[in-house]
């Protein structure tokens, strides 16, 4: 059943933003006097259509693609400077509107993508949310080395100490580990004064937090405290197998006590083979074997969910959600811009980990359903649709980019035929050919990239 879940949503989620992206194309079009032949969600043969008012919808096999011809946008090989010509002067054609409207008509999908993204924030501010999260209880990185984590120690160097409770920054209250985050994240490393809770005593530190390299986030080197209360057992996993259930308490892992989930992730970091758990269940104390196994040196999951703390968003007038919905969109799009620029000076050591091509990026939709419905209907459909925004984003950046072929290729090819006047076929054959050849290599790579990730499982 999860499987067929996270299969249905996903296919649903990608179809969406594209049809999203289409539609843009298509009204921009309409608006700008050029005709539509052929709006098509998907790629390869029809499976359905019918044709109105002289286009052809159609829904086509391959779900995951789609395209909007439109009359006089695409050349033929045989084309010839008389061809161009004639479409140039065609009545509705792509070639004969102005280069404004061409702009307009390749801009609008990438657009699209963007404002529906916007809209759909927007929707979910003013509805409402449930954050998943913890309390202000703190525990220090500094003392938890995990696997592939650089080590933070400003938050130690400060003073504070595991088990403290963070009250306030800057005298702004904080009600959850969020609100820690949020704060400090984007502090660009400006000092804060913290109001801490250790045990009876309060008082007040100042931290400078570090900015973290190459991003535009800080830190103080700190985890949120979650006491380890087992909430849900995913089936057939390493915990189920051991006899684990929604409610038990993890008291300690081969005899070391655990007090909170970090300590418990951190006994698993060795990656040993078996483990023994203590754990109280209903207020009796029991014991079991956990079993453990690796594949292509992956990280375990044990396969336990522990309780979280779960938060209602804030609420918001709809003007102000509107608002709020515009700065996260904005907000996702600066970070997709950071993320592609620390990519291309730092370098990739494995593609698998960065890159995901379609059968990924369609499971991942899905599972952010899937994680979403554990909790509620409500809560699942709010973190798909969290989800398909971020991908919605991404994908009108993606379109942007001035490779040929591409949206952003396209604008770049209207601007040199409005400063040429005239265009060769051929060159812009060319011009296409390079694009597609550079998408198509790139398809290949996320197709193998998807491929190599699936294998370490």
């Amino acid at each position: 059943m999860d499987t067929i879940i996270i299969v249905v949503f996903g296919i649903f989620g990608l179809s969406l933003l594209i049809l999203v992206h289409e539609l843009g194309h298509f009204f921009a079009a309409r608006l700008c006097g050029v005709q539509v032949e052929t709006f098509s969600l998907g790629f390869g043969k029809k499976l359905i259509g019918f044709t109105r008012k002289g286009i052809n919808y159609q829904i086509s096999w391959f779900l995951l693609g789609g395209y909007c011809k439109l009359k006089g946008e695409m050349f033929k090989p045989d084309f010839t400077e008389e061809d161009y010509q004639k479409a140039k002067e065609e009545k509705n054609s792509f070639l004969s509107a102005s280069t404004i409207k061409k702009v307009i008509i390749v801009a609008a999908g990438p657009l699209a993508n963007m404002f529906f993204a916007a809209l759909i924030f927007s929707i979910i501010i003013f509805a409402g949310y449930t954050i998943e999260t913890s309390g202000t209880k703190i525990i220090l990185q500094s003392e938890y080395a995990m696997e592939n984590a650089e080590m933070v120690s400003v938050a130690r160097d400060a003073g504070l100490q595991t088990g403290d409770e963070i009250l306030a920054i800057d005298g702004k209250e904080m009600n959850h580990f969020d609100d820690i985050y949020n704060v400090v994240s984007r502090s660009q490393g400006k000092e804060l004064l913290f109001t801490i809770k250790r045990d009876d005593t309060i008082f007040d530190v100042a931290i400078s937090p570090e900015e973290v390299p190459g991003q535009y986030i800080s830190r103080i080197g700190i985890y949120p405290w979650t006491d380890p209360v087992v909430e849900s057992v995913i089936k057939d996993s390493a915990a189920d197998k051991a006899g684990l259930q929604p409610g038990d308490i993890l008291l300690s892992v081969n005899e070391k006590q655990i007090k909170h989930t970090t300590a418990f992730y951190y006994a698993l970091n060795d990656k040993p083979e078996k483990v023994e758990i203590s754990y109280e269940r209903n207020g009796e104390k029991k014991n079991t074997i956990m079993s453990l196994s690796y594949e292509n040196g992956t990280t375990m999951d044990p396969g336990i969910r522990f309780l979280l703390l779960r938060v209602p968003s804030p609420k918001y007038d709809p003007f102000t959600a509107l608002i709020k919905g515009g700065e996260r969109t904005l907000e996702v799009l600066g970070l997709i811009v950071q993320s592609f620029a620390i990519l291309f000076r730092v370098g990739v050591k494995n593609v698998s980990d960065v890159v995901a091509g379609p059968i990924r990026i369609t499971q991942m939709v899905g599972q952010q359903a899937l994680s979403g419905f554990s909790i509620g209907f409500g809560a699942g459909m709010s973190n798909f649709f969290q989800f398909i925004c971020l991908i919605s984003v991404l994908l009108g950046f993606m379109n942007l980019l001035p490779i040929p072929v591409l949206d952003g290729g396209q604008i770049i090819l209207v601007l040199i035929m409005r400063i040429k006047k005239t265009m060769s076929p051929k060159f812009v054959m060319r011009y296409q050919l390079v694009g597609f050849s550079i998408i198509a290599m790139l398809t290949i790579l996320a197709v193998f990239s998807d491929i190599f990730y699936f294998l370490k499982f």
